[in-house]
């Protein structure tokens, strides 16, 4: 306080810096009364600054369990829709498997109805039709 006192009146142009430089009378010192308030007072703001640092802490951890928490569920959430896509593909490479025997089937059951005409008649034809394809 003493030293900004001090600053003030240099900026002011009353004193010059040497002045500030100078050894303060004994007088200047403050009282040890004076002392023992000023450290309660700077250990009352320490512990305040360390209350809200470890508020401050405690929220981050906080908000970091939180987005734990809901990166395991997106986690869980994405496995779930990788099984279900693999099961649709599996589905859809069935149906085009059993797609493709069929029209394989009926291509084979035409082309042996067009020989059968040709070879000998209907008797052909309803020998392809029995054969048990649908």
């Amino acid at each position: 306080m003493l030293l900004h006192r001090a600053w003030s009146l240099v900026a002011a142009g009353l004193i010059g810096p040497a002045a500030m430089l100078a050894p303060q009378p004994a007088s200047a010192a403050p009282s040890r009364g004076q002392l023992d308030t000023r450290l309660a007072e700077l250990e009352r703001k320490m512990d305040s600054q360390v209350e809200i640092e470890i508020a401050r802490q405690i929220e981050i951890a906080r908000q970091i369990e939180i987005l734990q928490a809901e990166l395991r569920s997106l986690r869980g959430g994405l496995e779930e829709l990788q099984f279900s896509l693999d099961g649709a593909r599996r589905q859809q490479r069935d149906q085009y498997l059993d797609l493709d025997k069929r029209i394989q089937a009926a291509a084979a059951a035409i082309q042996n109805v067009t020989a059968g005409t040709a070879a000998g008649g209907p008797a052909s034809i309803s020998s392809t039709c029995s054969s048990g394809q649908k």
